[in-house]
This record gives C-alpha cells, structure tokens and sequence, in this order.
C-alpha cells in the first residue's frame, strides 16, 4: 500500500528512547516513518529479491520477484515465480508504467504510481488506515544487516488484520511485512531474501528486456477509481451496491474492465480490500468450489491467494465478491446488495 511523500530525518537514539516510553510520541514517530516508508521505493537506490507467501486453509501460495528501484522515481519488477506468471516485467518510471506480459506477448502503458491521481488514492488510503488501525509498537532490530524499525498496527476493529512492518532506518524501505487475521493466524508474509542497497544501474539495461514499442505510443486511459455516480454513467446495465459494509470499510473507487462490459468495485479499510466484481449474466468458470445456500440465493465459494472467493448470480446479473473477511460478514454483505 503506497500513502504519501514525507522526508524524515533519522531518529537519535535520546528520542528513540523517549518515543519508546511515551505511547503518544510513539504513535506519532510511528505514523511518520510509516508516510515514508511508503515512497521509498521511488527515492532508493537497491537490487532484491523478495518472497511473498499467502496462506489459505487448504494451500500456500509462493511467488518471487526480483525488484529494482533507482533514484529517482524509477521501479524495475520481473516475476521468477512460479512458472506461470514467470518472465512478467513491470517498469515504472514516475511518468508512466509498462506492464509485459510474455504469455501472450502483451504490452500495456499506463499511468506511473507516482502520478498526482495515485498519490492521492495513497493519502487516502492512509487516512483510513490511521483511523482503523492503531501503532502499538516501535522498536530497533538488524535484518540483512541493517538497522530496522519495527512497526506494529493494530486493528481498532475486532474483524481488521494486525500488521507488522521491518522498516529500514536509513532509507525507510520495508524490508518483511507479516500480516495476521483477527484469530491471530499468519495470512501473508512478504520478506526480502536478498537485499543490496546502494545499488545503480543504466535504465536502458531494463527495457531492452521488452519487445519494441513505439515510442509515440500513447499512454492507455486508467479506467479506475471513478466515483459512484461516473460508473452509472459509463456503463449500460444497471448496478447494484452493497447496503452494509463492515467497520472501518469505506468505498475507494471503481473500475470499468473488459469494454464496459465489467464494473470493479473497492471497498477498504486502509489494509484490506474487498473487490465486488458486476456484469451482465455470464457463466463463470470456479474450479475446485463448494456451494453455500443462503435462503434462495445459492453462491459457490472457494479460497485463493487473494483471499474468499463468492460467486452468485441474481437479476440477470453475475457477482464475484473477493476478501479477508470472516463468513459472516461476507453473508451480511452479499444479503444487503441491491
């Protein structure tokens, strides 16, 4: 999750002490290193290798990446696993970002992360995450070598994740993340196994791992976060919405995919996501699901790397619902969408 741009000078260790034994100056010190660990991947310069594992109750989920960063406003990420998504390159320049695909040799250019459009999605997100979510923690320990703060956030909600950050204290890059669901079970770990700072390198060696593209080619529209009312618009069915939300969930913003064909809704609590996908009636493939009956509505549900998985259809219409939520809540949502 990216928030906002905010330098930050590094602490000494009289107010490291002071912040450690004062839970106010705590949580604030805490919520200054967090709004800059998030742009530190635009200002650093640094080669890794990183390990993202998501747990489900039935399978584990290992991907790995190898990420660059560059000053300034450059990100280099290219997928070594697993096999299916190997050879998939993301270049982000700060101006604009291209995605490669190699299992059907697709280009797509679209805005960079660090847009004004973004970064306003980032300070958003931030200031819901600060109301939901606590900084209990601040301490100091080494990873990879290096200093480290360790920040822990703590849900204010029963229901809300509890996160852990290993933040490194000279360049405020993240360095592990653990996220654990509300009974306390690890639900994903991103870690980097290989970690190189100080790292420089020419940008041109990045692109040459691309098939050519026009240089005038022209940057694709970013059919995202519309309000409301834009998606009502932009669409020719009509949609419907989840009259209950869970604490602390507000709506961040749609998309509209697949030729208008697909509305994507997003509902967050700062941490978590959860994605309400909506068309007209199709057949939806779901491998490996079982079903759930709730009054007449009879929904298919399965876990993934992403989280529960529901798909329903009703009033000639078909819905995928995505999140890390407890059974229950997901019931109370999908009863009151209309």
């Amino acid at each position: 999750m990216r928030l906002s741009k905010l330098g930050v000078g590094l602490l000494s260790s009289l107010v490291l002490g002071l912040l450690i034994t004062n839970p106010c100056c705590l949580a604030d010190q805490g919520e200054e290193i967090l709004r800059s660990a998030v742009n530190a991947p635009f200002h650093t310069d640094f080669e890794g290798i990183m390990e993202s594992v998501f747990y489900t109750p039935t399978k584990t989920y290992t991907f790995k990446t190898k990420i660059i960063y560059q000053k300034s406003n450059f990100v280099y990420i290219e997928y070594l696993e697993p096999a299916r998504i190997k050879g998939k390159i993301i270049i982000d320049n700060g101006k604009e970002r291209i995605e490669y695909t190699p299992v059907n040799n697709k280009i797509d250019k679209l805005s960079s992360f660090a847009s004004p459009k973004i970064e306003k999605i980032k300070q958003k997100a931030l200031g819901v995450m600060l109301n939901n979510f606590e900084i209990s923690r601040l301490s100091r320990e080494v990873m990879r070598g290096r200093e480290v703060y360790v920040i822990s956030l703590n849900p204010r909600y029963p229901i809300g994740p509890l996160l852990k950050l290993w933040i490194d204290r000279k360049t405020y890059l993240p360095l592990k993340k653990e996220k654990y669901k509300p009974d306390g079970r690890l639900s994903s770990l991103l870690c980097y196994v290989e970690a190189k700072f100080g790292e420089h390198f020419p940008r041109e060696i990045f692109y040459s791992k691309l098939p050519k593209i026009a240089a005038n080619e022209k940057i694709e529209q970013d059919l995202f976060y519309y309000s409301r009312e834009e998606i009502k618009k932009r669409v020719n069915f009509p949609l419907s919405f989840p009259a209950y939300l869970p604490p602390g969930y507000i709506f961040q913003g749609g998309e509209i995919i697949e030729r208008e064909r697909t509305v994507k809704l997003i509902y967050t609590d700062g941490l978590e996501v959860i994605i309400l996908f909506q068309r007209p009636y199709t057949d939806i493939l779901m491998r490996k699901n079982q079903w759930i009956k709730w009054g007449n509505l009879r929904v298919r549900f399965k876990e993934s790397p992403h989280g529960k998985v529901f798909t329903w259809n009703k009033d000639k219409k078909t819905f995928v619902l995505i999140g890390e939520l407890p059974l229950e809540e997901f019931v109370k949502i999908i009863q009151s969408i209309k």
